[in-house]
């Protein structure tokens, strides 16, 4: 009796605890591609939501502030751009009793990127964040950006894979890549990637052509869509200031392969990994003559020799890095190998040995590759080595 006694003042206090509480829950609030973009307001902060939890849960007196971003967009229900919603009776509703899962725009929320006061890479570039616009103010970060404000192959993007919801992401589909920075910008790079061929065809190597139909530039996505969770944030990846110009067949060998196993890896630990994904170095056909979409003397669209991505598990701060070498043609790929290898240290030989036919691929552990590559921002800390 005193055990049941007991078993019922817990549950009575637990209940009191969470009276007034409202929750976001993944994907039941937020599913389909005109999915609103989520604020959350607390007194006088507000932030972007973050889909990190299946079960996000916040106290009485937190609103929501939907928008949806866009030229012409507008919510489906009144029209508008925005609206609040508030936290009574344990949901979200708004004054007309709508609820955060009923709540859709006309199109999908359109992010921007933003530059920041911040610098990157050694103080040469402009830190950038991908968010959005919301009553003339922006909110992010979805993911940021490290890059020259023109092309991106030698910088570096930052962004995170939530593991507790990466399984209820909203399914890929193609979107048309933008440069929300400059549109006529984004509307030359299309061209550049749909002329490629016919530029490059007197260009060589080990005297067959450079651009076939099996080898050829496509966007190489530095946060890769396939790691976001929501409709807006994942066509925030297709925006340029993403995009670096890779071979194709590495691009979809190596690389989705790697990103593919680490975002399974952060699903089975339930874990939330940070990821720092970046280029560096030209490739080059002839020596001291890199490569660039542009095809220009002083390329500003180059083609990187490497692809780089480091993974660090927020919790328990292990880490690995992959780096890729894109470059199809190379006779001898294990002699560009920056780092020592540690795939089998890491557990991933036979993962590996599945991407493509000539392995262009290898890992290593943080502190080898940070001492011959130093872009990264120097606060980052790497405890032991990420196994899979």
């Amino acid at each position: 009796m005193s055990l049941l006694y007991g078993l019922l003042i817990l549950a009575f206090t637990r209940s009191c605890l969470v009276v007034g509480q409202c929750s976001i829950n993944i994907p039941d609030d937020l599913n389909g591609e005109e999915a609103p973009v989520v604020l959350v307001k607390t007194g006088n902060n507000v932030k972007l939501f973050r889909p990190e939890e299946k079960t996000t849960t916040f106290p009485k007196g937190t609103e929501l502030l939907l928008a949806c971003t866009g030229e012409g967009n507008g919510l489906k229900s009144n029209g508008q751009e925005t609206t609040t919603l508030s936290c009574n009776g344990n949901q979200f509703e708004s004054a007309a009793k709508e609820k955060l899962k009923d709540m859709s725009c006309k199109s999908m929320a359109k992010a921007v990127v933003e530059q920041t006061t911040k610098r990157c890479m050694g103080n040469d570039f402009n830190l950038y964040e991908a968010g959005y616009k919301v009553n003339g103010k922006f909110y992010g970060s979805v993911y940021d950006i490290c890059y020259n404000g023109k092309g991106q192959s030698s910088g570096y993007t930052h962004n995170f894979i939530y593991g507790r919801t990466w399984k209820y992401k909203l399914p890929e589909k193609p979107y048309e890549h933008y440069s929300s920075r400059d549109p006529q910008a984004g509307k030359d790079l299309d061209k550049l990637y749909k002329e490629q061929k016919e530029r490059f065809k007197n260009t060589k190597v080990n005297g067959k052509p450079l651009l076939d139909d099996e080898h050829y530039f496509t966007e190489g996505q530095l946060t890769p869509d396939t790691s976001i969770i929501t409709g807006a944030d994942k066509l925030s990846t297709y925006d340029y200031a993403n995009i670096a110009p890779l071979f194709k067949d590495i691009y979809d060998g190596n690389i989705w392969r790697y990103e593919n196993m680490t975002q399974e890896l952060a699903d089975q630990r339930q874990a939330t990994f940070e990821e720092y994904t970046g280029g560096f170095y030209s490739y080059e056909v002839e020596k001291w003559k890199p490569i660039g979409l542009d095809n220009a003397e002083f390329p500003t669209h180059r083609v990187p020799k490497y692809i780089y991505k480091l993974v660090v598990d927020t919790e328990s701060k292990d880490g690995i890095v992959f780096v890729t070498l894109n470059d199809p043609y190379h006779k001898s790929p294990a002699s560009e190998n920056l780092c020592k290898d540690i795939c089998s240290e890491a557990n991933i030989n036979e993962k590996i040995s599945r991407m493509s036919k000539r392995v262009t691929q290898s890992a290593g552990s943080y502190g080898d590759f940070g001492n011959r590559i130093r872009t990264l921002p120097k606060d980052i800390y790497v405890k032991g080595l990420l196994k899979y």
